[in-house]
């Protein structure tokens, strides 16, 4: 079995490239979550790893298999971990982002601003015919997009900015709802 050895970085771990990531897919953001629900990693973990592996699943301790977790936090604020994906949160985040005082999302779950989240209704997932700033950003940047038609041209930017698949996945999964009652 290969082994890479990594010395601790001096300047706290931070990457030294400019730039973000590629969005994490469904299938690896899933493969995380069993990582937390079960400890499985799949890999031989050193022994620095060992104990983060463990801290960090006791951090997810409201996870439950086949489910997606709300959790409410003290301040109003809540997080929904979908473990959807980048693409999937993003198109879960652009729907509900009128809902909430203020909203964000990564791979693995979407902030939301303050107030009772509201249940998540479906039919608001429907894409519409209309490009929000985040479409119109992304059609001025595609080659040749100013020759497209307004649908064609859409569907391009959606099918490479969102996963209309881990979205629906995400929505049809059961949420349980988990009430924190003081962050850390």
């Amino acid at each position: 079995m290969a082994r890479a050895f990594l010395p601790v970085a001096s300047r706290g771990g931070r990457s030294q490239w400019l730039g973000s990531s590629r969005a994490l897919s469904r299938a690896i953001t899933q493969a995380m979550k069993q990582v937390l629900l079960t400890g499985a990693s799949g890999c031989t973990l050193s022994k620095c790893a060992i104990p983060l592996l463990e801290a960090t699943r006791d951090k997810f301790d409201f996870l439950v298999e086949g489910k997606t977790a709300l959790q409410i936090h003290a301040d109003g604020s809540s997080t929904w971990w979908t473990f959807a994906g980048g693409a999937a949160n993003a198109l879960l985040r652009r729907r509900l982002h009128g809902k909430f005082t203020w909203s964000r999302f990564d791979d693995l779950s979407i902030e939301l601003g303050s107030g009772e989240p509201e249940p998540i209704d479906e039919a608001e997932f429907v894409a519409t015919d209309e490009m929000d700033e985040l479409e119109v950003r992304f059609s001025s940047e595609l080659k040749f997009g100013s020759c497209l038609p307004q649908a064609p041209l859409l569907q391009t930017i959606r099918s490479r900015i969102y996963d209309a698949d881990g979205t629906a996945l995400a929505l049809h999964e059961p949420r349980v709802i988990v009430r924190t009652l003081d962050d850390e």
